[in-house]
């Protein structure tokens, strides 16, 4: 059984660390290939 979360979350980190988080994950499990995040930009409908 694998447990895991799925959402959109805010994160305010140092730059540093958010890019420690991006190349590793987050989790207990990231170091087998769990955790992965991507950044999240929201859908803009809005033509030029």
């Amino acid at each position: 059984v694998i447990k895991g979360w799925d959402g959109i979350f805010e994160m305010s980190l140092h730059p540093e660390l958010f890019a420690l988080a991006f190349d590793a994950g987050l989790g207990a499990k990231n170091s087998l290939g769990f955790g992965c995040i991507e950044v999240w930009e929201p859908y803009n409908n809005k033509s030029k």
